[in-house]
């Protein structure tokens, strides 16, 4: 066996897998489908629905792979994709959540920041004469006791 003969097998194999698994359903089948689905009421899901519909509808030419004419639930679920009602009751995976710091002690970690009060400053007047006007606050959290300190700013030396 040549490495010419070995490469057209290969290829051979591809395509016969696309013809019996990946090849779209036609009419017949979204109407057989859509019949279940909505007339009978048959939503339990793809997985349920593609073996439901390999067992009550075999196929008039038997394929080498099965009696079903469906062959793969991939199949089902493209057909059910484009579905109204699959597409309003679909369970939404959520993300998981990757916390890259968890802080194991205080002061592990902080959170710093500083708050713009320009349009609002705050005053304090010390002595009777003295004003003084805070412009910024700046704000420090300890992320394992979420303790926060505060101190105002006359200027924002953050940036400086």
């Amino acid at each position: 066996m040549g490495l010419f003969s070995v490469l057209w097998f290969k290829l051979v194999k591809r395509f016969i897998l696309y013809l019996f698994y990946y090849m779209p359903l036609n009419s017949l089948q979204l109407e057989q489908i859509s019949d279940e689905y909505y007339a009978k009421v048959f939503v339990l899901g793809r997985y349920a629905l593609y073996i439901h519909m390999k067992k009550n509808y075999p196929s008039p030419n038997p394929s080498p792979i099965g009696k079903s004419c469906y062959t793969s639930r991939d199949n089902i679920l493209k057909c059910l994709k484009y579905q109204e009602v699959y597409q309003n009751f679909q369970y939404q995976r959520k993300p998981w959540a990757v916390s890259s710091m968890i802080p194991i002690r205080p002061f592990h970690s902080i959170s710093i920041d500083s708050i713009d009060k320009s349009n609002q400053p705050s005053l304090v007047i010390e002595n009777r004469f003295l004003k003084k006007f805070y412009h910024y606050i700046f704000v420090i959290e300890d992320n394992f006791s979420r303790y926060m300190y505060c101190f105002p700013l006359e200027i924002n030396n953050l940036i400086h």
